[in-house]
């Protein structure tokens, strides 16, 4: 039994309609492909070193180092301290600092030669001395310095004028003390010896310091004078008083006479 015309017609209608519908899947296919070449196919060419078109461009070209720059040099201005090669370029206006806080030295902290003070006060047995004081020790040690600088100064007994210098001279800072105008009167004392010799005795009864400093210390001197030496050390005879300006200089623990002034009589 055949088919009718009418039920041909439409089965023309439905292929033509079978054959639209592949084409227009077919088209689907072709611009997703074409999509796909384009967009992947340009990511890979830009991951093989070549530069890309369009917008990625500029971005291929900043990431690009330029003539003469070190690939691992940094692109743009960094924080401080990032940079591991010292100073920014000059054409950035960076300066490098003057000194790394590595570079400089801590300050030293107070130890037993400083006193509890400040830094002007001499405390080497970290005994606590004052602001511009002097320990109880180095008071000790300046008043020893005076008590030898008395004696072999106006204690002297016999005519050997070398032997009196050099006595005198174990006592001072040389060859400062000598500078100075009470100096004058230790050369008139030894002139003396020189031509008709001498026999006297000398001791120190005080020191009164009124200046002090970590280095240096100035005040009078109170001293007597006898015909000699009893038992114990104490003046025989005679005794005049008397009392004469004097600086004393600390040279690391030992103290000496730097200057003095006239003898005052008392």
């Amino acid at each position: 039994m055949g088919l009718s015309q009418g039920d041909f017609a439409e089965r023309g209608r439905t292929g033509r309609r079978r054959a639209l519908i592949v084409g227009a899947i077919v088209v689907v296919l072709l611009v997703a492909w074409t999509y796909a070449v384009m967009f992947y196919g340009g990511g890979a060419k830009s991951a093989t070193g070549e530069t890309p078109s369009g917008g990625n461009r500029e971005a291929a070209q900043a990431a690009t180092p330029k003539a003469g720059q070190s690939a691992s040099a940094p692109t743009g201005r960094q924080g401080a301290g990032s940079q591991t090669g010292g100073a920014l370029p000059a054409s950035e206006g960076a300066s490098a600092p003057a000194s790394s806080p590595a570079s400089t030295p801590a300050a030293p902290s107070g130890g037993r030669g400083q006193a509890a003070g400040g830094a002007d006060s001499y405390d080497p047995l970290g005994a606590g001395a004052s602001l511009g004081d002097l320990t109880e020790v180095d008071r000790e040690r300046a008043r020893f310095a005076a008590a030898q600088f008395i004696t072999a100064a106006y204690g002297f007994t016999g005519n050997d004028e070398d032997a009196y210098n050099q006595g005198v001279g174990d006592t001072v800072v040389w060859p400062a003390f000598y500078q100075t105008e009470g100096s004058k009167e230790i050369e008139r004392y030894a002139s003396q010896i020189e031509k008709t010799g001498t026999k006297c005795a000398a001791k120190l009864t005080r020191l009164n310091l009124r200046q002090t400093s970590p280095y240096s210390a100035s005040g009078y001197a109170y001293f007597e004078t006898g015909e000699g030496y009893g038992t114990g050390g104490d003046l025989t005879g005679e005794r005049r008083a008397y009392r004469q300006h004097m600086i004393l200089q600390r040279t690391g623990s030992t103290w000496s006479v730097k200057a003095i002034g006239p003898i005052q009589e008392v």
